[in-house]
């Protein structure tokens, strides 16, 4: 990664941010892609005639967000998976936080518009499925292996590359081995964990903003109908979720998933989404082997029975064959496909 080098010693006059400016040199923007109350997203021309995503943090850099920022850059900077949005530099420039990422192509929220606008209650399950279990297997290679919760999971965060989808947006990123968890400013309250609010995220707080927007994607509504910050407040942390609109095998899924005592939802995201498969459907085990992906046909993998992938499972965190777990871990990087029939896990 490359460092952006300014000399924040001087006085500063910040540049107007528009189209031809060139924040770092050889990036000149080109277009605004996304602006919200706390930044702005620009696609930009990068050298080599390639193009870059670059993101303005709005304030000084001395600023609340700006620093909270800058410090969960320097945690993700040396983390890598083929479901996180690649991080390409970042700095300051006159005195702003700038970002430099890869490019994506829009984000799930604007895949759920479209659909939205031609007549649908949301995005058919088994595109959903493939876009959230892609989340799922980023945002379980951050908790497995850095302690790390992003915490600001919504569908604009969730950003579509090659037909995959990339969590990206990391300024809410937190470390659970910190001995203290404020209140998370900046926080999105409709998808936010009952323990954000009580500033005490846990390992599961990801998993809880996954499973609102399975139902909000899918069904066009939310499992909590608050309009303002402090009725979602009262409704994660006290009240029942309404799963109503949901499909019945779906509503115990989940209600586990959205559990107020997080401890007792599942162990994984991705043991989320294995029960939210349609029957007959497959969960995508994605293995990166040499040759690329493998295609499995579908059929059923029974307890102590491996599959296309001879054994390659995991169960309990530990490579090993399917074994029927009530949790099953899925393998990182994985590229194999084949069918887990729900009711055996």
């Amino acid at each position: 990664m490359n460092p952006i080098n300014t000399d924040t010693t001087a006085p500063s006059t910040k540049s107007i941010i528009c189209r031809g400016y060139e924040p770092i040199a050889g990036y000149k923007l080109e277009m605004l892609i996304g602006r919200g109350g706390f930044g702005e997203v620009w696609r930009s021309e990068a050298p080599g005639g390639l193009h870059k995503a670059v993101k303005f943090v709005y304030g000084s850099t001395h600023e609340q967000r700006a620093v909270r920022e800058l410090r969960s850059l320097e945690r993700i900077k040396g983390v890598h998976h083929p479901f996180l949005l690649t991080l390409e530099r970042f700095g300051v420039v006159d005195d702003r936080l700038v970002i430099v990422t890869e490019l994506a192509g829009g984000s799930l929220e604007d895949v759920y518009n479209r659909h939205l606008e031609r007549g649908s209650c949301g995005i058919p399950r088994v595109s959903l499925l493939s876009y959230l279990h892609d989340a799922a297997d980023a945002l379980d290679y951050l908790h497995t292996n850095y302690q790390l919760q992003h915490l600001d999971i919504k569908p604009g965060n969730l950003l579509l590359i090659g037909g995959h989808a990339k969590v990206g947006d990391f300024g809410l990123l937190k470390d659970l081995h910190e001995a203290e968890c404020s209140m998370v400013g900046g926080l999105s309250p409709v998808y936010a964990p009952p323990e954000l609010f009580d500033g005490r995220p846990s390992l599961h707080s990801d998993q809880y903003s996954l499973a609102v927007m399975y139902q909000e994607l899918l069904t066009g509504t939310r499992p909590f109908g608050g309009r303002t910050i402090a009725q979602l407040a009262t409704q994660h942390v006290h009240c029942a979720p309404n799963l109503a609109p949901l499909p019945a095998a779906d509503r115990p899924v989940l209600a586990r998933a959205l559990e107020k005592v997080r401890q007792d939802a599942f162990l994984t995201s991705a043991g989320f989404m294995i029960p939210c498969q349609p029957p007959g459907g497959g969960l995508r085990l994605r293995w990166a082997g040499p040759g690329g992906p493998v295609r499995a046909k579908p059929g059923r993998v029974g307890p102590g029975q491996a599959g296309p992938g001879q054994g390659l499972g995991l169960a309990g965190g530990r490579a090993g064959p399917l074994r029927g777990m009530p949790e099953l871990e899925v393998p990182r990087f994985s590229k194999i496909r084949w069918t887990i029939c729900p009711q055996q896990i």
